[in-house]
């Protein structure tokens, strides 16, 4: 049998850890609101708005701040633009439609492609061209045999996700899929070079064909398990836009103290 505990937002924990690196450190280039998922996705929002108030309380500047959260309904997503969030991102995660149920069974339970899809278009409507994210695992659909006829064809795939987000004003995102034991996938081999070979050229197209603002919150240091950050570098003018990569570029922050006990 399992065991239910109740899990809620410690703002006070919020408060003290954004006074203390502010303080440490002298800046913060910007701030990612992430972490779970609840079936009740209203809920969701009040935890992701809590914490969004703490940081207003302490009195310190927020920075350029994402929501990185389960797609929500316009009703909720219009609430985090009431409480000062820039940017949401709604992560589809894989494109296929063929591949959310083995790749994703919980979001397609909960809520479902094509429900997810109209929500990321709606939280345009709310923050406005290039103010909404949608994150893709790249790699992660080569872990289901005999879905793709070649490495060259999943990036593709994935490819095609990312354009549909360009034509909706959506900035599209993407990570590298790691293999990690004990997950569903974790015997499988991590996606090949032959992939990356396709889908970076292309994502740098994408970016070259759509007038689409990078996001304040991109920083070339601090992007995880993705080369966007380093691929940007080739277009400096428009990757340095927001202030956590005009800060990061060239700069590094002083190491924080530690206090002996």
């Amino acid at each position: 049998m399992g065991k239910s505990t109740e899990m809620r937002p410690n703002v006070e924990d919020m408060r003290e850890a954004i006074h203390t690196i502010w303080h440490e450190q002298g800046s913060v280039g910007y701030l990612a609101f992430s972490g779970g998922s609840l079936f009740d996705r209203t809920k969701e929002a009040d935890a992701f708005l809590s914490y969004m108030n703490a940081m207003r309380e302490t009195g310190e500047r927020v920075p350029p701040s994402v929501a990185a959260i389960q797609a929500l309904d316009r009703h909720d997503t219009t609430r985090l633009k009431a409480a000062g969030f820039d940017y949401v991102c709604y992560s589809m995660e894989v494109w296929p439609e063929q591949l959310w149920p083995t790749v994703m069974p919980g979001k397609t339970r909960s809520l479902g492609r094509d429900r997810w899809m109209d929500c990321l278009k709606e939280a345009v409507d709310v923050f406005g061209p290039g103010k909404v994210m949608c994150n893709f695992v790249a790699g992660v659909e080569m872990a289901v045999p005999c879905a793709f006829s070649s490495p060259e064809s999943a990036a593709a795939a994935t490819l095609e996700g990312m354009e549909w987000c360009c034509e909706q004003g959506i900035y599209p995102k993407y990570s590298m899929w790691i293999v990690s034991g004990g997950a569903r996938f974790g015997d499988r081999a991590a996606a090949p070079m032959e992939y990356y070979a396709k889908l970076l050229p292309g994502r740098q197209q994408l970016f070259a064909s759509y007038d689409i603002p990078v996001p304040e919150t991109d920083c070339p240091r601090c992007l995880t398990q993705s080369l966007e950050a380093d691929l940007a570098r080739l277009d400096p003018a428009r990757f340095s836009l927001g202030p956590a990569a005009a800060f990061l570029t060239g700069h590094s922050h002083a190491a924080a103290s530690c206090a002996a006990h």
